[in-house]
């Protein structure tokens, strides 16, 4: 397989993720990152374990599961709401989202699909064209000639790489402001980027290992699930741009992003009409009573991705990240031992999503 040698010789981790989420299993994961623990430091691998084993496997006290978010300050509350107000007047209308990446997602569930059809499909953007070829000429993908075409990239990467490359390759335009704006939060956009594709990335891979829900609605879910923050930036950036709100440091506006995010969020969806699927992950993500099994699987799994990412780069972000992680991770059948393995695996989808893309600065410019 051509995509699979040109993986030879990359340190394991990178072989691991690059040759594709069907040989990674969390049983490797577990099995590789560190030496096996003694009988008194294992943890029973049973969802209905004690807190106290919940707690020691996520690394925190038992009492961050109590812990309650403290309410927005009155200046950043007034700033939230002029975010709601500007993102209610300026709404997101349907031709703003990338509907290819629905396309793609269409496709790769399609058993008949081919490589040819795939490279069709990517053809039809010439932005995701591009940016494809400049991907995998990549150092994480670089082989020993230059890809030239897209069917060469595809060959090289191989269908299953390719599509979720290129689904998060599209979906990055609703990650991103207008020059003026993106130049004010160009970090925090990155950052709410690599969020996505990593949760996109660990979700799926997990949901393939443990055969849970539908792997590519729920790798598009993680693409969309916070992308009410991005829409959120790109409100509180006009409006700082138009000195109709003060400027606040990063903490207050992760905290304000954090606040409104849902229902922008949601609202975003229902304007693109997106499929009811994609939409409940955006509007249920943070809810506590959400059921488990049939289609709230999908809702689970990129639940528990994205709060175990946010405590491992942003645990001041979201008080309710210990709870919701538990709480998914019981749905989808998972105990203490499984769920360590995925957040430890999360630091290395991380760090693949940033060489892959880039840094805090914006990543490759002919994919920007």
């Amino acid at each position: 397989m051509e995509a699979r040698a040109v993986y030879n010789g990359t340190v394991s981790w990178l072989t691991r993720f690059l040759g594709g989420s069907r040989q990674s299993s969390l049983d490797e994961v577990a099995g590789e990152v560190g030496s096996p623990p003694s009988p008194a430091e294992r943890v029973p691998d049973d969802p209905g374990a004690s807190l106290e084993a919940w707690a020691g496997s996520l690394g925190l006290s038992v009492e961050a599961f109590e812990a309650r978010g403290a309410p927005l300050l009155p200046e950043e509350a007034a700033t939230a709401e002029a975010v709601l107000s500007h993102f209610d007047a300026h709404r997101p209308g349907p031709a703003s989202f990338p509907s290819i990446a629905l396309k793609i997602l269409d496709l790769v569930r399609d058993p008949k699909m081919d490589a040819i059809g795939l490279t069709r499909t990517i053809e039809l953007d010439g932005a995701l064209s591009s940016g494809m070829l400049v991907l995998a000429n990549s150092a994480v993908f670089r082989g020993v000639s230059r890809v030239e075409t897209l069917r060469e990239a595809v060959a090289r990467l191989g269908l299953e790489e390719v599509a979720r490359v290129a689904t998060a390759l599209s979906t990055r335009t609703l990650y991103r402001g207008v020059r003026a704006e993106f130049d004010l939060f160009g970090p925090t956009w990155n950052r709410l980027f690599y969020h996505a594709a990593t949760v996109a990335r660990a979700g799926s891979d997990l949901a393939r290992a443990r055969k849970l829900g539908d792997p590519d609605r729920i790798f598009l879910g993680g693409m969309l699930h916070d992308v009410g923050k991005s829409l959120a930036l790109r409100s509180l950036a006009a409006l700082l741009l138009a000195d109709r709100v003060p400027q606040h440091e990063a903490a207050a506006v992760d905290r304000i992003l954090h606040h409104v995010h849902v229902p922008v969020g949601a609202e975003a969806h229902r304007e693109w009409g997106l499929p009811p699927g994609l939409s409940a992950i955006a509007e249920r993500h943070h809810l506590s009573e959400n059921a488990p099994g049939g289609e709230r699987t999908d809702l689970h799994v990129v639940r528990l991705t994205s709060a175990l990412e946010l405590l491992r780069t942003s645990p001041e972000v979201s008080s309710s990240a210990p709870a919701e992680a538990v709480g998914s991770a019981r749905a989808l059948g998972l105990g203490p031992t499984r769920v360590r393995a995925l957040r430890t695996g999360l630091a290395e989808h991380g760090e693949w999503v940033r060489m892959l893309f880039g840094d805090e600065t914006g990543g490759p410019a002919a994919v920007r």
